[in-house]
């Protein structure tokens, strides 16, 4: 009787130590591994770029401003500018042709162009589907 009682003891610890080995194990694991780190988050303050497009109303190159539709665009030195894939400034761009680009919302609701994309002028235009019209014949 004695012997069954020192075998139920014997087993019943070797079940409580293979029971606690894997949790044992798994809490050293933890603190040899760095803390896992967050992937590419966005700041919450970081400015979300908002793309646009339509025709220019109006444009005002002492204020530096642009006009499209409703909405007015502020254009800072940071403001990049292109006409027919090429840089240019504000002053290249023509009431009614289309543009398109970029902005940020800036302190005050001001609406700060990132980018600036005018279109071909219509002479342009004409004469780029001129060359292609050639290259295909």
């Amino acid at each position: 009787m004695k012997n069954k009682i020192v075998r139920l003891v014997v087993f019943g610890l070797l079940a409580a130590a293979i029971a606690a080995a894997p949790t044992q194990v798994l809490a050293q694991e933890s603190k040899d591994k760095p803390a896992a780190k967050k992937k590419d988050t966005p700041k919450k303050d970081a400015p979300r770029v908002i793309p646009f497009h339509g025709k220019v109303g109006a444009i005002d190159t002492k204020e530096k401003k642009l006009w499209v539709g409703k909405r007015v665009f502020v254009i800072t030195s940071d403001t990049r500018i292109f006409k027919a894939n090429k840089p240019a400034g504000l002053e290249d761009g023509v009431v009614g042709e289309n543009v398109s680009g970029s902005y940020k919302m800036a302190a005050g609701g001001k609406m700060e162009a990132v980018k600036l994309y005018f279109a071909l002028p219509n002479s342009a235009a004409a004469k780029v589907e001129a060359k292609v019209e050639t290259k295909e014949k």
